[in-house]
């Protein structure tokens, strides 16, 4: 279970770091190159690593728009929006309301939450428990024990400060950038 604590550990960065990312300290992270663990998130939550730190920025901004004095366009250039204007636009789109709208107390906007790796079985409707923990488990064998084992081994190269040895092993098995 070391890779989805290692998920984990990628959330807890970017809630940390959450307006100046890197994805290269992302990648060490999650001991896989960067575009391995966005192919691996976008399938896994249904958005891009990079859909979920801008619209994590989104609700934040909007939280301290809330909460705060900051001026529109600081808050604006924290996100990563070169002017007002078009982080009034992004903000709107995602909230449904300008963020001049987001400092009155009656207005009500949606925050985007943090995300957490844990792994659940859910039994399918029809069909045996053991039936269904069966075909559960044959498909996740077969659609990630490739990869843990990369990553595995990736890890161990790392732990013994082989970087490169990592990185080449990836890129061998297919999780090129």
């Amino acid at each position: 279970m070391k890779w989805v604590e290692r998920l984990n550990l990628v959330f807890d960065y970017v809630e940390e770091n959450l307006y100046e990312i890197n994805y290269e300290a992302i990648s060490k992270i999650a001991i896989c190159p960067v575009g391995v663990l966005q192919r691996f998130f976008a399938l896994n939550t249904g958005v891009t690593l990079t859909e979920y730190i801008r619209r994590r920025r989104l609700s934040e901004a909007a939280l301290t728009l809330r909460h705060t004095s900051k001026k529109v366009i600081d808050v604006a250039l924290d996100c990563g929006y070169e002017s007002p204007d078009t982080f009034g636009v992004a903000f709107k789109r995602f909230h449904g309301i300008t963020p001049s709208d987001a400092r009155r107390d009656d207005t009500v906007f949606e925050t985007y939450p943090r995300f957490l790796f844990d792994i659940k079985i859910i039994q399918k409707q029809g069909g045996t428990i053991m039936e269904n923990l069966q075909e559960i488990t044959q498909k996740i064998t077969q659609e990630t024990e490739n990869v843990i084992h990369v990553l595995e081994r990736a890890e161990i190269y790392l732990e013994s400060g082989e970087y490169e040895k990592a990185v080449a092993d990836l890129n061998r098995a297919g999780f090129t950038d």
